[in-house]
């Protein structure tokens, strides 16, 4: 199309496993090869130089070696010297990414290789507004960083209202009628409702669960003769009762002996 629109490329790398490894799309797209294919038919058809922009990571990518590998890349595949232009700019600090930016003496090595030994003309750019985390690459790796503060702030708060460990562990089941299940012909044991919200509590079930303050305590002697509740009408209710506080506290009782017989739930 006959548009004037000029045309800049993040290589960073001139090997296909490299290039693969910092640029996952780099294999999505084709590769190295369909890349620099269709650039060599961009410049063809739009007779305009392209730019390749290179960020400088110490150690990774900066050595007079890799400049080499860079200018070998672009002479196979007859990519004009003078239609290709090198952006070199020292790779930003980010708090998503371990490498550091190379130093003045790599970028110099660099720009050397490319200019003598190939004729590509290479320019070390200024970074420019990494202070306030304007540098490219810097915004999603600041906003990044403020998500994990606040996961981190929120876990915080959640974890003041968290039960001390060490609470007692107990096997529940209640044995009466309620909505929770359906009821069943058979003598087979009843179907429970599927809740997401409710977990599933069947004979046996063991839950995490803590003592209230207000509580009775039926170990109370001043206490003991105000105790009513109709829950526990008889003496074999009452010992039950006390037999289940003391498990949770981790106190053994002598069997109590009562008049009424337990019946089977």
């Amino acid at each position: 199309e006959d548009i004037q629109v000029r045309l800049a490329l993040s290589l960073h790398c001139a090997t296909e496993e490299e290039r693969t490894a910092l640029l996952p799309a780099n294999k999505r797209y084709g590769g190295l090869h369909e890349l620099m294919t269709t650039i060599k038919e961009y410049i063809r058809v739009k007779r305009q130089r392209v730019t390749f922009e290179w960020a400088l990571i110490e150690g990774e990518n900066d050595s007079p070696e890799v400049a080499r590998t860079l200018g070998r890349l672009l002479k196979t595949y007859d990519i004009r010297s003078d239609m290709s232009h090198v952006n070199l700019i020292p790779l930003n600090p980010t708090g998503g990414y371990g490498g550091g930016p190379s130093g003045r003496k790599n970028v110099a090595k660099f720009v050397d290789v490319l200019e003598r030994e190939f004729g590509i003309s290479a320019t070390p750019r200024m970074r420019r507004g990494i202070d306030i985390d304007a540098g490219c690459g810097q915004l999603t790796a600041a906003n990044e960083k403020k998500k994990e503060k606040e996961a981190a702030a929120a876990v915080a708060e959640l974890s003041k209202f968290a039960e001390p460990a060490g609470l007692p562990m107990v096997g529940v089941y209640e044995d009466d009628e309620s909505d929770d299940y359906n009821d069943s012909s058979d003598e087979t044991e009843p179907d429970f409702k599927e809740s997401s919200n409710e977990p599933d509590l069947r004979h046996g079930s063991v839950v995490q669960f803590s003592i209230d303050d207000l509580a009775v305590d039926l170990d109370d002697e001043d206490g003991a003769d105000d105790f009513i509740d109709p829950t526990y009408d008889d003496d074999f209710e009452i010992a039950e009762a006390e037999r289940l506080i003391a498990l949770i506290k981790g106190v053994s009782l002598q069997p109590v002996q009562t008049d009424v017989a337990p019946v089977d739930s």
